[in-house]
């Protein structure tokens, strides 16, 4: 960020994710030693889930991400999930996908093992 910030000082990072995020848990058994694999649950895992016919279309797609591009950052909250131009939950109530800074480090501890970092 910093060389972003100096090249541009208005310079932002735009993260994007689908709704497929609010189906899983994170799930530390990253190479499915533990379960069998189940392609769709690795799509939501992955914030890829897709189900036909609720696709949105490109131009809805990409609304909130340029309509994010081109607001002042004082209107923003950096770190916060929007969607449809709102600030929205990173999280459902009752759906299971909420995690703990320790289950994220350990999960990121995992992918440096496999990535041999």
């Amino acid at each position: 960020m910093p060389l972003l910030e100096k090249a541009a000082p208005d310079a932002r990072v735009i993260t994007v994710s689908s709704g497929g995020m609010y189906t899983e848990p994170l799930n530390k058994d990253l190479q499915f030693g533990e379960n069998n694999f189940d392609g769709t649950q690795q799509y939501a895992r992955n914030k890829e889930f897709r189900l036909s016919g609720n696709l949105r279309s490109n131009d809805e797609g990409a609304d909130t991400v340029i309509w994010l591009a081109l607001q002042p950052k004082e209107k923003l909250t950096s770190g916060s999930f929007y969607f449809d131009r709102a600030e929205a939950p990173k999280h459902l109530k009752f759906a299971g996908t909420a995690a703990s800074h320790g289950q994220i480090g350990s999960i990121v501890d995992s992918l440096r093992s496999i990535c041999g970092i």
